[in-house]
Protein backbone atom coordinates (compact mmCIF):
# COMPACT_ATOMS: atom_id res chain seq x y z
CA UNK A 1 0.00 0.00 0.00
CA UNK A 2 2.75 2.22 1.11
CA UNK A 3 4.56 1.92 -2.49
CA UNK A 4 1.59 2.89 -4.18
CA UNK A 5 0.80 5.92 -2.33
CA UNK A 6 4.18 7.20 -2.49
CA UNK A 7 4.43 6.18 -5.86
CA UNK A 8 1.51 8.41 -6.43
CA UNK A 9 2.55 11.54 -4.43
CA UNK A 10 5.90 11.55 -5.73
CA UNK A 11 5.29 10.58 -9.62
CA UNK A 12 2.16 10.81 -10.27
CA UNK A 13 0.83 13.83 -9.18
CA UNK A 14 3.46 16.36 -10.24
CA UNK A 15 3.14 15.46 -13.78
CA UNK A 16 -0.35 15.41 -13.55
CA UNK A 17 0.23 18.86 -12.56
CA UNK A 18 3.23 19.73 -15.12
CA UNK A 19 0.92 18.62 -17.91
CA UNK A 20 -2.45 20.57 -16.80
CA UNK A 21 -0.68 23.94 -15.85
CA UNK A 22 -0.42 24.75 -19.56
CA UNK A 23 2.78 26.56 -19.52
CA UNK A 24 4.10 27.63 -23.32
CA UNK A 25 7.25 27.57 -24.14
CA UNK A 26 7.44 29.98 -26.50
CA UNK A 27 5.75 32.33 -24.22
CA UNK A 28 8.08 32.10 -21.69
CA UNK A 29 11.11 34.07 -23.32
CA UNK A 30 12.33 37.11 -20.92
CA UNK A 31 11.45 33.96 -18.00
CA UNK A 32 14.44 35.55 -15.52
CA UNK A 33 14.48 39.09 -16.54
CA UNK A 34 10.53 39.40 -15.46
CA UNK A 35 9.48 41.24 -12.51
CA UNK A 36 6.35 38.56 -12.69
CA UNK A 37 9.20 35.99 -12.23
CA UNK A 38 10.73 37.10 -9.31
CA UNK A 39 7.12 38.41 -7.88
CA UNK A 40 5.84 35.09 -7.95
CA UNK A 41 9.37 33.23 -6.17
CA UNK A 42 9.55 35.84 -3.97
CA UNK A 43 5.96 35.84 -2.79
CA UNK A 44 5.84 31.57 -2.67
CA UNK A 45 9.45 31.00 -0.96
CA UNK A 46 9.96 34.25 1.45
CA UNK A 47 6.24 35.34 1.80
CA UNK A 48 4.59 31.52 2.84
CA UNK A 49 7.97 30.88 4.64
CA UNK A 50 7.75 34.16 6.67
CA UNK A 51 4.19 33.74 6.75
CA UNK A 52 4.50 30.73 8.98
CA UNK A 53 7.36 31.05 10.61
CA UNK A 54 6.96 34.54 11.43
CA UNK A 55 3.06 33.86 12.29
CA UNK A 56 4.73 31.06 14.68
CA UNK A 57 7.24 32.95 16.08
CA UNK A 58 4.77 36.27 16.83
CA UNK A 59 2.38 34.00 18.64
CA UNK A 60 4.88 32.35 20.88
CA UNK A 61 6.48 35.98 21.32
CA UNK A 62 3.38 37.87 22.29
CA UNK A 63 0.33 35.63 23.60
CA UNK A 64 0.40 32.49 26.02
CA UNK A 65 0.86 30.05 23.38
CA UNK A 66 4.19 28.13 23.44
CA UNK A 67 5.87 25.62 21.49
CA UNK A 68 5.28 21.82 22.45
CA UNK A 69 8.63 20.53 24.07
CA UNK A 70 9.05 18.50 21.70
CA UNK A 71 9.33 21.07 18.34
CA UNK A 72 12.10 23.36 17.87
CA UNK A 73 12.52 26.81 15.92
CA UNK A 74 14.35 25.04 13.41
CA UNK A 75 11.43 21.88 12.77
CA UNK A 76 8.76 25.32 12.32
CA UNK A 77 11.70 26.22 9.65
CA UNK A 78 11.16 23.28 7.83
CA UNK A 79 7.54 23.88 8.15
CA UNK A 80 7.51 27.17 6.67
CA UNK A 81 9.85 26.11 3.66
CA UNK A 82 7.34 23.24 2.90
CA UNK A 83 4.40 25.68 2.48
CA UNK A 84 6.07 26.92 -0.39
CA UNK A 85 5.15 24.13 -2.39
CA UNK A 86 1.07 24.61 -2.87
CA UNK A 87 0.88 25.42 -6.23
CA UNK A 88 -2.60 24.75 -7.55
CA UNK A 89 -4.47 27.92 -5.96
CA UNK A 90 -1.33 29.58 -7.53
CA UNK A 91 -1.96 28.49 -10.97
CA UNK A 92 -5.43 29.58 -10.81
CA UNK A 93 -4.60 32.87 -9.57
CA UNK A 94 -2.08 33.39 -12.33
CA UNK A 95 -4.83 32.14 -14.69
CA UNK A 96 -7.13 34.88 -13.31
CA UNK A 97 -4.90 37.62 -13.22
CA UNK A 98 -2.71 37.41 -16.62
CA UNK A 99 -4.67 37.84 -19.81
CA UNK A 100 -0.48 38.34 -21.91
CA UNK A 101 0.30 34.99 -22.48
CA UNK A 102 4.15 35.64 -21.96
CA UNK A 103 3.31 36.83 -18.73
CA UNK A 104 0.76 33.92 -17.79
CA UNK A 105 3.57 31.67 -18.94
CA UNK A 106 6.19 33.60 -17.20
CA UNK A 107 3.82 33.04 -13.57
CA UNK A 108 3.37 29.92 -14.12
CA UNK A 109 6.83 28.70 -14.49
CA UNK A 110 7.66 30.55 -11.55
CA UNK A 111 4.81 28.86 -9.67
CA UNK A 112 6.12 25.78 -10.68
CA UNK A 113 9.77 26.20 -10.21
CA UNK A 114 8.88 28.10 -6.74
CA UNK A 115 7.11 24.61 -5.22
CA UNK A 116 9.66 22.40 -6.41
CA UNK A 117 12.59 24.75 -4.76
CA UNK A 118 10.29 24.67 -1.49
CA UNK A 119 9.90 21.15 -2.28
CA UNK A 120 13.95 20.48 -2.38
CA UNK A 121 14.70 23.13 0.83
CA UNK A 122 12.15 21.58 3.18
CA UNK A 123 13.56 18.13 2.29
CA UNK A 124 16.79 19.65 3.52
CA UNK A 125 15.68 21.66 6.26
CA UNK A 126 13.60 18.06 7.80
CA UNK A 127 15.99 15.78 6.80
CA UNK A 128 18.20 17.76 8.90
CA UNK A 129 16.20 17.73 11.57
CA UNK A 130 15.05 14.27 11.18
CA UNK A 131 18.87 13.27 11.60
CA UNK A 132 19.67 15.29 14.27
CA UNK A 133 16.67 14.03 16.31
CA UNK A 134 18.34 9.98 15.26
CA UNK A 135 21.62 11.00 16.67
CA UNK A 136 19.90 12.59 20.16
CA UNK A 137 18.19 9.83 20.43
CA UNK A 138 21.50 7.15 19.79
CA UNK A 139 22.98 9.78 22.35
CA UNK A 140 20.44 9.40 24.94
CA UNK A 141 19.61 5.90 24.64
CA UNK A 142 16.18 6.03 23.88
CA UNK A 143 13.84 4.06 20.90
Amino acid sequence: MYGKLAFSAAVAVPVFALMTAGVSWPGAKGFWQSTTTWGVLGGMLVGKFLGVFGGSWLTARFTSARLNPLLAWPDIAGIGALAGIGFTVCLLFAELSYDNVAYLSQAKGAVLLSSASAALLAALILGRRSTHRRRMRERHGAG
